[in-house]
Formats: C-alpha cells, sequence, structure tokens
C-alpha cells in the first residue's frame, strides 16, 4: 500500500510538471566559460538583482579573497555532502553517516594521528569556515525534510561586520536522521563560530574561533542477510534482522584557536599584500571516542568475535587532547612570489582506558610559491616531524599551467612517510587490550593530473596512488599489514552537454587496483544528470526539473566497524549492479530556492536494494523536500 501511494505521488508530480514546463518559454542554456560552475552567465541577466557581489576569505590568508557563489540552481539540490562535479562519497545508508571518498583520497600527515577519520568528511574546521569581506550583514539558511520529522538537515550561514573592524561569523550544520532501518538513529551537530579584528593599516589581523563537531549514531552492524527484501513481512525494513540492538557511538572533536597575522615589513595592506609576515597560532583540540553496547545476543557476541571480552557489554573509549603552539614567517604575496617557513610544537596526551600516554612533537616546515605571468604557477609544501621515535615526513609539489584557450593543466605529487595510527596499532576494549601491533611505517607516494576545458565544460582528471606497506582492517575487523606495494590507478572524466533548454551532466570514473584487500574499490562507477532549465512568469521564477542516474560494477567492496570507527574488507555480501534513479525539481525566486526529489525510483520495480557500503543498504524509494533562503541587510 505505501509503494502504490508513492507510485501515485510520482505519476501526479510528473504531469503536473510537464504540463507547466510545455507551457513556457525556454531557458538559457549556460554561458561558454561556465565551466559546470554555480553561476550561469545567461541565467544572471535575467536575474542581475539576484547575483550576490559579495567576498570572503579564511583566516589562514585574510588578504585572499573569494567570490561568494550563491549556487543558483545548479546544484543546490545535492544537498549531502557527495556532488557529481566535485568528490563522491560512499556513505552508510543516510546523511549524517560515516563516510568515505569514491577514489581513495589518502590522509597526508606527519607525526602521531588518533586514526578516527569516519566522520572527517562533515567537519567543520578551517578548511570550511570563512569570514565575510562585506559591510552587509548576510545570513544563508538551508533546510531539507525526509521520510519523517526526525529525518533532516539543517544549515545556518551568518557573517556581520562591525564598527571598529570587527567581525563575527557563524556556521552550523545539523543532521538527523531516524532510519528505514533498526538502530540508524543519529544526530551530527558541526558548528563554528568565529570573531575577527584587523588594524586600520591591515597590518595586523587578530582571529578568535571555536569548532564543535559532535556525532552522536546508533550502530546496527548492518544487516545479517540480503535474502529477504521482497518478503511480505519485511516490508517494514525495520523487520529485516542487524547484528546489532544496543550499539551506539558518541565522537566528540571540540577546538578553540587564536590566529594572528602582523606586517613587520612592507607597505600597507591596503596597497599591498605582499611584505615579510609573521604569523602565530594557539590551538586547543579535545577528542574522544567512546563505542559501548551492553545488550548483547547470539547474533551481537558472534559479530565481535575474538574482540568479545566480557558477556556483560563491550566498550572502547579513547580521548585525545592536544596544545599546538605555531610560529612561522612568510615573505612576499600568495599571488606572485611567496616563501614561508615555520615551527610547529604539539603536545598530545591520550587517554585510552587505561593506558594514558604523552607524546610531545617538534616538526618543521615551509611552503614556496612561484606565479609566472598569471601563466604557469609552482607551489611546493615540506614538513618533517623531528622527533627521533616517530621521525616522518611530507613533501608536496602542484604546477598550474594556464594554456589560454587551451585550457588549463595541474599536477601535483605527495610523497608521505607515515607512523600508523593510534587504533591500527592499539585498541583496549573493556580496559582489555585487544591489539597491541609493531607495524612498519607506511609510504604513500600518490601522483596526479587534471586539464580542464572551460568553454567546452570538459574536465578530465587521473592518478596513481602507491604505497607500500598499507595497512587495512580484515574482516574480522582487525587491522593487518600488507608487506610490499599497493596500488590504485584511476581515470575521471566529466562533460557538460547542453542542447538548447535542456542540459547533462556527465562523469565517468574507472578504476584499477592491485590484487590485494587494501583499495577495495569498484573498476568503473557512472553518475549522470539530464535536465531541463526554464523561466517562468516573465523571468520571475527560475526552474530546474531532471533526473540524476548512478551505477557502477558489482564489487565485493567495505564495510564499516563501528567499534573501531574504521572501514574495512567484506566479501559476504557483494555491492550489487544497482541503477539508482531520482527525479527532482528545484526553484527559484530572487535569494529563495527550493527543491523537491523522489529517490530511488526504480526501487519498486526491483528485487534488490540499493547499497553503497556493504551490509548498509539505502532506503527505498522515498521523497525529500527541502528550501534555501539567502538574506542581505
Amino acid at each position: 500500500m505505501i509503494r502504490f501511494h508513492y507510485r501515485i505521488q510520482l505519476i501526479c508530480v510528473l504531469t503536473i510538471l510537464y504540463g507547466i514546463s510545455s507551457a513556457q518559454r525556454g531557458f538559457p542554456t549556460r554561458g561558454a566559460g561556465s565551466s559546470g560552475n554555480d553561476s550561469s552567465p545567461a541565467f544572471d541577466e535575467d536575474y542581475v538583482e539576484d547575483t550576490l557581489h559579495l567576498q570572503y576569505f579564511y583566516q589562514s590568508d585574510p588578504q585572499q579573497k573569494y567570490t561568494f557563489d550563491d549556487t543558483l540552481l545548479n546544484d543546490f539540490h545535492e544537498f549531502d555532502i557527495s556532488h557529481l562535479k566535485g568528490t563522491t562519497y560512499l556513505n552508510l545508508g543516510y546523511p549524517g553517516s560515516p563516510a568515505q571518498p569514491l577514489i581513495p583520497r589518502p590522509l597526508t600527515y606527519t607525526g602521531f594521528s588518533l586514526g578516527l577519520e569516519s566522520y572527517r568528511p562533515y567537519y567543520m574546521d578551517d578548511e570550511r569556515f570563512r569570514f565575510y569581506a562585506s559591510d552587509q550583514a548576510i545570513t544563508d539558511v538551508f533546510y531539507t525534510k525526509g521520510q519523517t520529522q526526525n529525518d533532516g538537515v539543517v544549515r545556518a550561514r551568518f557573517g556581520r561586520s562591525f564598527k571598529d573592524r570587527l567581525q563575527f561569523s557563524l556556521d552550523y550544520n545539523r543532521y538527523l536522521n531516524f532510519g528505514e532501518y533498526s538502530r540508524q538513529n543519529g544526530r551530527n551537530t558541526n558548528l563554528g563560530v568565529g570573531l575577527g579584528y584587523k588594524s586600520k593599516n591591515e597590518r595586523f589581523y587578530l582571529f578568535a574561533s571555536h569548532y564543535s563537531n559532535i556525532f552522536t549514531q546508533q550502530n546496527n552492524g548492518g544487516i545479517t542477510t540480503d535474502t529477504l527484501f521482497n518478503d511480505a513481512f519485511t516490508q517494514q525494513r525495520t523487520a529485516i534482522p542487524t547484528y546489532l540492538s544496543s550499539a551506539s557511538t558518541r565522537d566528540d572533536h571540540k577546538t578553540y584557536k587564536f590566529h594572528t597575522h602582523y606586517q613587520l615589513l612592507g607597505k600597507d595592506s591596503v596597497s599591498s599584500a605582499g611584505g615579510f609576515w609573521v604569523e602565530y597560532i594557539l590551538r586547543f583540540d579535545n577528542h574522544y571516542f567512546k563505542f559501548s553496547d551492553t545488550d548483547l545476543d547470539s547474533t551481537a557476541v558472534n559479530y565481535y568475535g575474538e574482540l568479545m571480552t566480557d558477556s556483560r557489554g563491550i566498550r572502547n573509549f579513547v580521548s585525545h587532547n592536544r596544545v599546538v603552539n605555531d610560529l612561522s614567517l612568510k615573505l612576499g604575496n600568495v599571488e606572485k612570489r611567496e616563501i614561508k617557513a615555520g615551527m610547529r610544537n604539539i603536545i598530545n596526551r591520550i587517554d585510552q582506558e587505561p593506558l594514558n600516554d604523552k607524546i610531545t612533537e617538534w616538526k618543521l616546515y615551509g611552503n614556496v610559491l612561484w606565479n609566472f605571468k598569471d601563466r604557469i604557477k609552482i607551489s611546493s609544501l615540506g614538513e618533517l616531524n623531528i622527533n627521533k621515535e616517530n621521525t616522518t615526513f611530507l613533501l608536496q609539489g602542484t604546477i598550474d599551467l594556464n594554456l589560454g584557450n587551451a585550457g588549463q593543466l595541474k599536477g601535483q605529487l605527495d610523497i608521505n612517510q607515515q607512523q600508523p595510527t593510534l587504533v591500527q596499532s592499539r585498541l583496549f576494549v573493556n580496559q582489555i587490550n585487544a591489539w597491541d601491533n609493531n607495524f612498519k611505517n607506511t609510504f604513500i607516494n600518490h601522483l596526479q593530473a587534471k586539464y580542464i576545458l572551460p568553454n567546452l565544460n570538459f574536465e578530465i582528471s587521473g592518478g596513481q596512488i602507491v604505497g607500500k606497506d598499507q595497512i587495512y582492517f580484515d574482516q574480522s575487523g582487525y587491522p593487518q599489514q600488507q608487506e610490499g606495494l599497493s596500488t590504485l590507478t584511476y581515470l575521471s572524466i566529466y562533460k557538460l552537454f547542453s542542447f538548447g533548454p535542456f542540459v547533462s551532466e556527465n562523469k565517468i570514473v574507472f578504476q584499477k587496483a592491485s590484487k590485494n584487500p587494501v583499495f577495495r574499490v569498484p573498476d568503473w562507477y557512472l553518475q549522470h544528470s539530464f535536465d531541463f532549465n526554464n523561466i517562468l512568469f516573465k523571468s520571475v521564477l527560475g526552474l530546474k526539473t531532471g533526473f540524476d542516474f548512478r551505477l557502477n560494477d558489482p564489487y565485493n567492496g567495505s564495510t564499516y566497524y563501528p567499534l573501531a570507527g574504521q572501514f574495512g574488507v567484506e566479501d559476504q555480501f557483494e555491492i550489487p549492479l544497482y541503477p539508482s534513479l531520482d527525479f527532482r525539481t528545484s526553484l527559484r525566486v530572487r535569494y529563495f530556492r527550493a527543491f523537491a526529489i523522489m529517490h530511488n525510483i526504480l526501487q519498486p520495480l526491483r528485487k534488490d536494494v540499493y547499497i553503497q557500503t556493504s551490509r548498509y543498504p539505502h532506503p527505498d524509494l522515498y521523497f525529500r523536500l527541502g528550501i534555501r533562503w539567502i538574506f542581505i541587510n
């Protein structure tokens, strides 16, 4: 009955939209140089008053300004962290769940690392938190509702400048999920608050900021069988059995930071952004992770295996507090030539029930940037952890060639020696040592290149990851070190086609991994969108309606082990060849936007379900609404 109701809804929506779009005039196509960006020149001609001429910057370099992107309707419906044009993530079937990129992106670091990165894509941090270079206050609010009142995403950004050159910025994200399957209730809160000050001559900048990333999730360990999806008893998906019935995770990361820039030599920044600068950062981080499960039946006991050390329950707790002092000197400016060198001291305190550790680190780092007449831009970065017991390094080089009408060519090489993370090296369960590994340091070489033709809305990128002695988590949830080399070669092609009012975006990814468990990826992955764009009611209302399609070849992928907070090998359930199709409509009136999406519309016609991460299916066909409103005062 529920599926029949969804079908009637879908037919009604399609019929209404077809009638509206057939009665209206065509929508201007994208400009030749749009390259799939969030702003369409042809569209803006009809919405001159709507385009926001605002700029923002990051506290790491307040002199480097970026244009605020009001997104129009081009990717507004992509409410989660995964984007067709950018990074595609694989999650556990619902927004806000642990995620990993489709094309693996090795995390670069030196020295100590906790190794809990499954929620990293959602983090509010320096790379995302913005300050706005505007005399006007800006408020940007977004909300989307899923199947129930407990299923939604809320985002709010606010920025305002005050007299005496003070600036305030706030960024808030909240993910709520009730879940279609049992034990999927979750709540994520990501908050950034910052206050900035600059002197009258812009020689001195001071920023104080706070980030809070809190993830509270129920865990079900995944489904125990994939044979019950068409059983009459399991039309309500909570009836499908899962491994865990009372497990939960709390991942809490808070940051307090002071960041200053002072120009020692050179002209006033008002007239020149160059000169000789000193930069200082004082940062406090508090991160703790807790997993617990107290109601254990035979299925849960079998799931934990040898990690089940106490019949009364299971618990993993770890906290990491650190203090960072960072001092650097910079000569030049980011637009032409720049040299920067610095030293960083980090004091780490780790509580891993019952063991406590203190690790002090010293790091030297530097980077060089050279811009030749805006045609060739070369940059390099180096970082060395000089501690005798864990000496590691990172080298990174990039080149950016501006070929004029022939496009843009970018290349990057990362060479990184890494110490195994704490979770890979040691784990306590119920204060009993579950593993204590003496793994060797790992090496990662990542070579990547990208060629962009803006006039043709075309982009091709590729690369190769070569890892030595890589560490992965096996089917029992234990870390293992793969001796020797592990490789992954990938190629990604993006192309946008315009046919009058019709626009088609297409992305195809090819990947080839070495025959070992380190890289668990599909050999190919397709993602397409087809849209009809229109302007209604005398250029007052913008309309974009169309389909999103995703498909990958069947493969043995990864699953998620919540006890250690890690993705790992899974061979029990193959990730199937499943055509995922969504229908959506987006509307725009000045600064207001709205969308409606019918997710997974092919599912009622199939006997299987959509899965990105093994054991964790996505919901069946369901309806989602979303709105966004930007206020300028």
